[in-house]
């Protein structure tokens, strides 16, 4: 199965390339704001993979570029994914910009080895 957020990951690399200590420090390190980390409603990977039923949001996370690197369906968050995830997220709430910064950077080289892996061009 074709990933529906492929182009949005491509995006989001790019992104997480381009944030600025500056802006880091103005957000008071708020990933959210900064990029829609960390929740499924304003996660720009998420939305893409995500449809409303009866009035009820539902993400299918194995349509998401993240479960097309392994076998089964591993989240974001998960394995070999979590390590870069969870440093966003803990020097998000410890607020440390320089760490910040170069977390960004390192989840944006990572997301750069899963395009390489799944032979897909990169941004």
């Amino acid at each position: 199965m074709k990933s529906k957020n492929i182009k949005e990951f491509k995006q989001l690399i790019l992104r997480y390339e381009s944030i600025t200590l500056e802006e880091i420090e103005l957000k008071e390190c708020d990933a959210n704001e900064l990029t829609g980390y960390g929740k499924k409603d304003t996660c720009t990977l998420c939305i893409p993979v995500t449809d409303t039923e009866n009035g009820h949001r539902h993400t299918h996370c194995f349509e998401c570029i993240w479960s097309r690197i392994h076998d089964l369906y591993v989240a974001c968050t998960q394995e070999e994914n979590a390590a870069t995830y969870n440093a966003i997220d803990i020097l998000n709430v410890r607020f440390d910009p320089d760490k910040l910064l170069k977390a960004y950077r390192n989840r944006a080289a990572y997301m750069r080895t899963v395009l390489k892996k799944l032979r897909i061009k990169q941004p």
